[in-house]
């Protein structure tokens, strides 16, 4: 919340917009102060799109790609408050389904579609974003998204922990940096921190003033 107030304290006086990620699922809720009851995570999708706001400014009209999806909540949080033009959700067959079930509940302003790394072709993407998710993987799936989806996007939001299984071989930090040589992210440690030492990766952007 006191990050929400700092970048784009208005999506907090339409509470209700966000509360309404909870509707489906029975998730359990805290009781917050100002606001009331309200799944943190739900919070912290709010947070994570205000931030998104801050630093590419509108997202109307893009075409965004998210790299695992949870439940879908971050894809209904940005459609909450943006009408990006499409909306492409990565991940594998289950978690599409979960995804899927959670978002017909909902309508959503952008197009959506959802993709296994299999189905997908090299896109250019206005925005790839990435919660806890890419640097979770193998090395090998890694590549397929590096070269699909990552390398090709204008713009890129990542949040990169690090409990990777030992032996998967997967980016390190500055691996990561290295690969996007032709437009350098941006590292900022992760505030309010999910994971000890958690790093997010953001490059194309330029920091709107909060509003």
């Amino acid at each position: 919340m006191d990050e929400i107030r700092k970048i784009r304290p208005r999506l907090l006086e339409q509470i209700d917009a966000i509360k309404a990620n909870d509707l489906y699922g029975s998730p359990d809720l805290a009781e917050y102060p100002e606001i009331g009851k309200i799944c943190p995570y739900t919070l912290y999708y709010a947070k994570t799109t205000a931030d998104l706001l801050h630093r590419f400014g509108s997202l109307d009209s893009l075409k965004i790609a998210e790299i695992g999806v949870g439940y879908g909540g971050q894809c209904r949080m940005i459609n909450a408050f943006s009408s990006p033009s499409e909306y492409t959700l990565i991940d594998i067959k289950p978690a599409l389904r979960l995804a899927q079930t959670y978002l017909d509940g909902y309508s959503l302003k952008s197009r959506i579609r959802y993709l296994t790394m299999n189905e997908l072709s090299i896109e250019n993407y206005d925005l790839v974003i990435s919660n806890y998710a890419f640097s979770e993987l193998r090395r090998d799936i890694q590549e397929v998204y590096m070269q699909r989806v990552v390398k090709p996007s204008k713009r890129g939001y990542m949040i990169y922990n690090h409990v990777n299984v030992e032996g998967f071989g997967a980016y390190s930090i500055p691996e990561f940096l290295n690969a996007l040589r032709g437009t350098p992210p941006r590292t900022i440690e992760e505030f309010p921190a999910v994971t000890a030492g958690s790093t997010t990766f953001i490059w194309g952007a330029q920091e709107i003033k909060k509003t």
